[in-house]
């Protein structure tokens, strides 16, 4: 099942999508590195963690 058409006709544009992204690094005092990213399009959230060890 290809959804590809439906979300063309759900989120039409001209490719400009990519270019509002805004990706931010922010370091924090203990160590902690937050990376985010603002897309104006969509209304969620997701985290991932990345552990620099071994």
């Amino acid at each position: 099942m290809n959804k590809t058409p439906s979300l063309r006709r759900r989120f039409p544009g001209d490719g400009t999508a990519e270019k509002s992204t805004a990706v931010r690094r922010t370091d924090l005092p203990g160590g902690l590195r937050v990376v985010t990213e603002h897309i104006p399009h969509v209304h969620s959230a997701s985290v991932g963690l990345w552990v620099n060890v071994g």
